[in-house]
């Protein structure tokens, strides 16, 4: 886990090319030549697993070496993930580290030791434990402070849980334990049983579950269990399904069941209802991220909503980030331009969900706080990435909108790979969709005048044979993409003139408006994307775009500046103005990481600005798709 400030260590060096001394380094970081180096040789240990090393030569000073690029990119996006930046000056990140601290640690904690770990004074520590033993009073605990140890938590452990998952200690900055890997584990095995056993909750419960489950993993890995019995023999039911999920991540994680844990995990299934309006995740917070998932299907016909994690991810994300919104206090993000380069679509989308919030909110996020919900999207992207012609699929479920999830889940990881996009409806909805937009249809029922007559009959609860029918049903076709089908050199401008990025959009939409369609004015709905953010994505290249798919076919329209002109804050002479195909979300992410690859390459960029012609471009793209 990086430190805010060996973040802001990693971002000097990377960012200079040649030694930096140390005296300079520490005076940006805002430390003393001591502390830097004792933050370097803590830095180096980390960086060694990403084969990153931090040369030091006396009378030079301090160079970064990166000797593996793909495992330093993983590094700074699993730091973005995590959100693992610590800023010890915010008294309300120092509370929630102290917490942390305290409840996932079961030795004595010396509040000199905290001292030392924030860089602030002794008597800062005693003022902030003062707050803690408040928060902690509503939990039912206290601290015991024993001469020469220091202070520990002291109550019962369903309370010290109860308090981690209130308090969001378990996923909070500076503190991460349960990473995005656990989640996705927990997840699988969680909805595996609960289908296997045909036991039915509702999303909003299925999150709160995941991330009961994951606490309760992390404390029995540390040896901590809760202490009381619980007398509830005779739902036997709940206590097979809570036996079963602890099993299975047992074997993952090695921790030894107890009975008490088995009895804790039933008693939370038998309470579920309970804990929709009081859990981590709230329903009107569910309801917000579901909310805010259909403005994006609705915008870019891109659907997450069957992404448990991504739901988890951002419910967790915008609860302290409702609350920065509110104290003016947005975070500050040292690799937003990494982000965009790496994760453009996830960027774009990003851009719309930051307008959905401005919109049901009033507050109007920032570029930097745009990229860290980026982050999110990206790792969902990424598993959309579909390598075997994929379908777009229908299925007919007579299950209450707040069951489907269940049956989505289990669907997508079984084919994932076959699958571009996922719909499900009840049989009522049929007549206002189109069936033939669907390359394959299943129905967990057949008795309804409504159900087209190809589609298959599978079980709610999916079983090995509906597998097996599912598979031969999504091989059955085959399509290929053809992506350079898009960039016909009817619609290569080659070399413009223009005095700004509006003069350059109205040109090249009125390119594109000579060999395409469009559902409105293609001008209007490019400038209000860009209202939203900027679509200059560094390294001298603009992808201009409507806010929504409007267009009657995908096209791209490439322009060359004769002079590069400032589009927002950045530099930009390569544009490609990409206008995707109504409902058509996969030519829009084959598109951005296209693109993605060419603005990794300077010297292809630099050959198609160098020399514009249109075989030079397609040339490139070539390369680009290998």
């Amino acid at each position: 886990m990086l430190t805010k400030r060996q973040q802001e260590i990693l971002s000097i060096l990377d960012n200079n090319k040649s030694y930096i001394k140390g005296m300079e380094l520490a005076s940006e970081v805002g430390c003393s030549l001591k502390t830097l180096q004792n933050e370097i040789k803590e830095l180096k240990i980390i960086l060694h697993d990403y084969e990153i090393d931090i040369e030091s030569t006396t009378g030079k000073g301090y160079h970064l070496c990166i000797h593996n690029d793909s495992l330093y990119m993983k590094l700074k996006s699993s730091s973005i993930e995590t959100k693992d930046f610590q800023d010890f000056n915010d008294q309300s990140f120092r509370i929630t580290y102290i917490l942390a601290k305290l409840l996932m640690n079961n030795d004595y904690i010396k509040a000199d030791h905290l001292s030392e770990d924030m860089y602030i004074s002794r008597s800062s520590v005693s003022g902030d434990i003062k707050i803690v033993k408040k928060i902690l009073e509503k939990y039912h605990l206290s601290i015991e402070h024993k001469p020469n140890y220091g202070m520990k938590v002291i109550g019962a452990e369903k309370d010290k849980r109860n308090c981690i998952i209130k308090e969001q200690l378990g996923v909070n900055a500076g503190y991460s334990r349960m990473k995005k890997e656990m989640i996705s584990v927990v997840t699988d095995i969680v909805v595996d049983i609960l289908m296997s056993t045909k036991y039915r909750i509702s999303d909003v419960v299925l999150q709160n579950l995941v991330l009961h489950i994951c606490v309760s993993v992390q404390r029995m890995v540390d040896g901590i269990y809760i202490e009381q019995k619980q007398y509830i023999y005779k739902y036997a039911h709940e206590q097979e399904i809570a036996r079963k999920i602890l099993e299975k991540l047992s074997n993952i994680y090695n921790f030894e069941i107890v009975e008490n844990e088995i009895l804790y995990l039933a008693l939370y299934l038998l309470g579920k209802k309970s804990y929709e309006e009081n859990d981590l995740i709230s329903l009107e917070t569910d309801q917000f991220i579901n909310d805010m998932l259909n403005y994006i299907k609705l915008k870019n016909n891109i659907d997450f909503y069957g992404d448990v994690e991504l739901k988890i991810s951002l419910a967790l994300h915008c609860v302290p980030l409702f609350i920065r919104l509110e104290n003016h206090m947005q975070l500050q993000n040292t690799m937003i331009q990494d982000i965009r380069v790496n994760f453009p679509l996830a960027y774009d989308v990003a851009v719309i969900a930051a307008s959905y919030i401005s919109q049901e909110k009033g507050f109007v996020l920032s570029e930097d706080e745009i990229a860290y919900l980026a982050v999110h999207f990206s790792l969902s992207l990424s598993k959309k990435e579909n390598k075997n012609n994929p379908k777009r699929v229908l299925i007919i479920c007579n299950a209450r909108r707040g069951d489907r999830l269940m049956i989505q889940h289990t669907f997508l990881k079984q084919f994932n790979d076959m699958v571009s996009d996922l719909e499900i409806m009840n049989a009522l909805e049929i007549p206002y969709v189109n069936i033939d937009e669907y390359d394959c249809v299943f129905t967990t029922f057949l008795n309804h005048p409504s159900i087209p007559s190809r589609a298959i009959r599978i079980n709610f609860f999916i079983d090995d044979k509906d597998i097996r029918r599912i598979k031969r049903a999504l091989l059955g076709e085959s399509e290929t993409s053809e992506l350079l089908k898009y960039f016909k050199e009817e619609y290569f401008m080659g070399v413009i003139e223009a005095k700004n990025k509006e003069d350059v959009i109205r040109q090249m939409c009125q390119r594109a408006c000579l060999y395409n369609d469009f559902d409105e004015n293609l001008y209007d709905a490019c400038i209000r994307r860009e209202e939203l953010g900027t679509t200059a994505y560094g390294h001298r290249i603009a992808l201009p775009h409507p806010d929504s798919l409007i267009s009657h076919q995908t096209i791209v329209v490439t322009a060359i500046l004769k002079k590069p002109i400032l589009w927002n804050d950045e530099k930009v002479q390569l544009i490609f103005l990409i206008c995707v195909k109504r409902e058509n979300h996969k030519d829009l992410r084959i598109l951005f990481e296209c693109i993605s690859k060419l603005m990794m390459n300077d010297q292809s960029i630099s050959d198609i600005i160098y020399k514009p012609n249109y075989q030079m471009l397609i040339q490139n793209i070539e390369r680009m798709l290998g």
